[in-house]
């Protein structure tokens, strides 16, 4: 686990990955040139703010938040089997977090990165949505 939060620590520095617009609207997806790219045999997912990763091996989402903004960082997420989750990391700047599920091995997930002002509030964020991952 220490090796995956350092590799996540190490791309919370990297900018660019994705195309992102200023604030948007509560449910506005936000275009993007590359919604993931695969770090470590993560798939990460960055925002203004925060950044989003699904470890597929232990089938775990690690989120880390590096803007003291105010704004919690979630994993929206879905498979392709019907099952849909939200993971919330409100830690703070400079935390990561994980939300550690138990997902069909057979199947696939695909999730968006959403910056949002408390656990019900309006949407800072959204990108648009990952590739299909394979669950292994």
């Amino acid at each position: 686990m220490k090796l995956r939060i350092a590799a996540l620590a190490g791309v919370a520095g990297l900018t660019g990955m994705l195309a992102l617009a200023g604030p948007a609207q509560a449910t506005e997806v936000v275009p993007t040139v590359k919604a993931a790219t695969a770090i470590n045999g993560d798939y990460c997912i960055e925002a203004a703010g925060g950044i989003a990763c699904f470890q597929a091996y232990g089938d775990k989402f690690i989120m880390g938040d590096y803007k003291a903004d105010g704004l919690r960082v979630i994993a929206d997420w879905e498979t392709d089997y019907g099952r849909l989750g939200e993971c919330h990391h409100t830690g703070g700047a400079g935390s990561t977090g994980v939300c550690n599920y138990d997902m069909r091995e057979d199947g696939k997930v695909r999730f968006r990165l959403v910056l949002r002002d408390g656990a019900t509030g309006p949407n800072a964020y959204t990108t648009a949505w990952s590739p299909w991952i394979l669950i292994s």
